[in-house]
């Protein structure tokens, strides 16, 4: 059965032809409900397949500076203009007091900013503005007034519906159950034995006795045997780089990757992928 949260996101996907995407900033989600944690609409992706050094400034204007934004204006909204000149609205997502992610609703087109209300958030452009001109009149436009307080009544309650479902998921979900989904969900950035603790209001040799108990091995271990298993379907199924299998699998120093993967598996990440 759909979530509250899920039919409204629907709704507004449908009606003001957009993409949802989630963004992370505390590992007190627990479960994202199949929305996407990265921008996968057709725009972004193919421009990242064009550029693909584009990345990193994307995933640092998501995760760090907006929250920056939000936070220090405490907004629980607001419209922004992604490095690569796409124009996205913002929710932020609340769990207890903490701002713990957001939901982003995009993209539109760049070229009505001028209509909007509120400040426009922008950390600096790449230069990209021939890519952005072929695909601008494919964009749908910025609502006018009265479509644009509907657009953010509906993000709005998405967002906080989504928080609440979160606490709920806390209270229902077993010790076994979140350590998995804590570690499914926050592989790709840094994750310690002391964070996995915190989140769960758990000591560390607490946390540390449970995994053991759940999965026979040390919490380093159980992260880096996933983090592998994700670079090894990577590696299999898409063409990216090996630096970017390495980052997006939670291993953000590719030597560091290399080394790894070749004593776990006996051959390098190249010659795992030539098995293919």
């Amino acid at each position: 059965m759909k979530k509250p949260f899920q039919t409204v996101l629907k709704f507004i996907e449908k009606e003001f032809r957009v993409s949802v995407c989630i963004h992370r900033y505390e590992r007190r989600i627990i479960e994202a409900f199949g929305i996407s944690d990265h921008h996968n609409n057709s725009y972004c992706i193919e421009l990242k397949m064009r550029r693909p050094d584009y990345t990193p400034h994307c995933e640092h204007f998501d995760s760090t500076a907006t929250q920056e934004y939000l936070r220090l204006r405490a907004e629980k909204y607001c419209w922004k203009l992604c490095p690569c000149g796409l124009l996205e609205i913002v929710f932020a997502i609340d769990i207890g007091d903490r701002y713990a992610g957001a939901l982003t609703l995009g993209p539109f087109d760049p070229g009505d900013c001028g209509s909007l209300p509120k400040p426009l958030f922008t950390a600096g452009i790449l230069h990209n503005f021939e890519y952005l001109e072929e695909v601008r009149h494919k964009l749908p436009p910025v609502p006018p007034p009265e479509r644009r307080e509907l657009l953010c009544a509906l993000g709005r309650l998405a967002a906080m519906q989504f928080g609440l479902e979160q606490e709920n998921l806390r209270q229902l979900m077993s010790k076994e159950e979140r350590i998995a989904l804590l570690v499914e969900n926050s592989y790709r950035g840094p994750l310690s034995l002391g964070d996995t603790a915190r989140i769960m209001e758990l000591s560390p040799s607490r946390v540390s006795q449970l995994v053991r108990r759940y999965y026979g091995t040390s919490f380093n271990k159980f992260l880096t045997n996933y983090r592998l298993e994700k670079a090894k379907n990577l590696l299999l199924d898409s063409r990216s780089s090996i630096s970017h299998v390495a980052r997006f699998s939670g291993f953000p120093d590719p030597s560091y990757f290399h080394r790894v993967f070749k004593k776990h598996t006996g051959m390098s990440p190249s010659e795992f992928r030539l098995k293919k």
